[in-house]
């Protein structure tokens, strides 16, 4: 699912992060899925998660694992609407390549 996300198309919709070190829009983005995935609510969650199983965020492609002030700051930062143009690009995106897909092996 993440090799189908386009970064330079997530870094245009965000707004430039001039800031920003090292945890952009697509990072923030690949925690969030995960802490969905992993059916977590709370940041002190995530943290503790980050603290216990380190290597389940390097297999996601985040090699600084963020802080919990971090991630609270980002979460402030980033608008919500940007995830929802991400979800909706990601969703013409599969839906093309899932159709082109279909009718090579027909």
């Amino acid at each position: 699912m993440l090799k189908l996300l386009d970064k330079s198309t997530i870094l245009r919709l965000s707004r430039k992060e001039h800031y920003v070190k090292r945890f952009d829009v697509c990072t923030h983005l690949v925690v969030m899925l995960y802490a969905v995935i992993m059916r977590f609510d709370f940041l002190q969650e995530i943290i503790t998660s980050r603290k216990q199983n380190p290597a389940d965020f390097i297999i996601w492609g985040i090699r600084l694992i963020p802080s919990r002030s971090t991630l609270s700051d980002a979460n402030k930062r980033q608008p919500e609407i940007i995830f929802e143009y991400i979800y909706h690009d990601y969703t013409l995106y599969t839906g093309m390549y899932f159709t082109q897909t279909a009718a090579k092996t027909v």
